[in-house]
């Protein structure tokens, strides 16, 4: 194997694997620990329902309550981003 075929299989093994690795476990945003935890109680948050395929403005209430998110669903949720800066 020459040199231009070492570099390409590199460049594929770090762009597939590792650097997909490494994001997901630097990366603190909800996304990544969405099936272990779900969110704040009484927190409006944004989610995803792998389910459904939506995104939506979703409130987790707590497991005490009836609500649109059973205890087992599968949710991925990140905090709500900040509304846009208008001058």
């Amino acid at each position: 194997m020459n040199a231009h075929g070492f570099d390409f299989l590199m460049g594929c093994l770090f762009g597939s694997i590792i650097i997909p690795w490494i994001t997901r476990v630097v990366m603190n945003d909800g996304w990544h620990h969405a099936p272990k935890s779900k969110p704040p109680i009484d927190e409006e948050v944004l989610g995803w329902l792998p389910t459904s395929g939506r995104y939506a403005s979703i409130t987790y209430r707590g497991p005490a309550v009836d609500g649109d998110i059973p205890e087992d669903a599968a949710l991925y949720w990140r905090p709500m981003p900040p509304p846009p800066r208008t001058k």
